[in-house]
């Protein structure tokens, strides 16, 4: 039979094993629950429509990790397997979990070949912030079609309004005397 003083060890070195085991999970459970290390900037929605020769609508950038200095935001469209930069967007500095409506005004560019066309809008464009995830930035908010046949007009580079020509004084009929 064994003594009380043996199950009284047992059961304090059971107690140590289970504080110890308990003491080296806390901080990988801890770590998951902290803020993240880093920025990280997501467009989380946005629609952008194309009326003619315009592009506009909005998009939301929100920052899901610590706090962001200001940056850069673009709307894009791919060409020949080329981004060509519709619009470039100035994005404030956000702390963590903030957002910000970005509003999207404009022209679609001329001489785009014939096609349907993904707009996506990426934050931090320039690739300025060190981000907890850099794969996480794009999103696709729209789709211009360019028709085939015709090409998108360009804008009067001219805006003034031209003057009308000038009066000629009419001619009389009568003979001279």
């Amino acid at each position: 039979m064994r003594s009380t003083r043996e199950d009284g060890c047992r059961i304090l070195a059971a107690a140590l094993v289970l504080g110890a085991a308990t003491a080296l999970a806390a901080p990988a459970v801890a770590a998951r629950h902290h803020a993240p290390s880093r920025p990280d900037l997501v467009i989380s929605k946005g629609a952008v429509g194309a009326s003619g020769t315009a592009l506009s609508g909005s998009v939301v950038v929100r920052n899901r990790g610590r706090a962001a200095r200001a940056s850069a935001a673009s709307l894009t469209i791919r060409v020949h397997a080329q981004r060509v930069v519709l619009k470039r967007l100035a994005v404030p500095a956000l702390r963590r979990s903030e957002s910000r409506t970005l509003k999207i005004a404009a022209v679609v560019p001329a001489g785009l070949p014939a096609g349907s066309r993904t707009l996506r809008v990426c934050a931090d464009s320039r690739s300025r912030i060190r981000e907890r995830s850099e794969s996480n930035n794009c999103r696709s908010v729209g789709t211009l079609v360019i028709p085939a046949g015709k090409p998108v007009p360009t804008p009067d580079p001219d805006p003034k309004p031209k003057p009308p020509p000038p009066k000629t004084p009419p001619r009389s009929s009568s003979p001279a005397t």
